[in-house]
């Protein structure tokens, strides 16, 4: 990454819709086509060390894209820690957002222990994994 030649690509807006914005522009086309094609990713995503704390921008972008068949959001801490219902509350406002049914995404919306070493075992196993709002068990991808 080169700072001087204009490589390094940092949106540091204060909110999401400001990032959103600053990322259509077209001095950010970096983050323009990684924006777009999570638009169009199909498949199993599963997201990692990210809190989607400031990102609603690409929360929604993932839960409107029909062609995820699952997605995995990482989630520091145990299923009833804070982290936990932080990610989940983020996911009802997104679906406020974006005027998307949340039943719709409970086939399909999915969350494990990111404290765990990913490297190091099954961390998507039914023993580990949960379903949105709820501690029923998901079959392995």
């Amino acid at each position: 990454m080169d700072i001087e030649k204009g490589s390094c690509h940092v949106v540091s807006e204060c909110t999401a819709a400001r990032k959103k914005a600053h990322i259509e522009t077209d001095e950010t086309r970096y983050l323009h086509e990684s924006l777009r094609r999570l638009k169009t990713q199909d498949g199993t995503l599963v997201t990692f060390g990210v809190s989607f704390e400031n990102d609603d921008h690409v929360l929604d972008t993932l839960l409107e894209n029909e062609s995820l068949k699952a997605i995995y959001f990482g989630c520091y801490g145990s299923r009833d820690g804070i982290e936990f219902f932080k990610l989940q509350a983020r996911i009802v406002e997104s679906c406020s957002r974006i005027k998307r049914d949340l039943a719709s995404l409970q086939s399909r919306v999915f969350f494990f222990n990111s404290s765990c070493d990913p490297f190091g075992g099954d961390v998507l196993s039914p023993e580990t994994t949960v379903r949105l709002f709820g501690a029923e068990v998901v079959p392995h991808m």
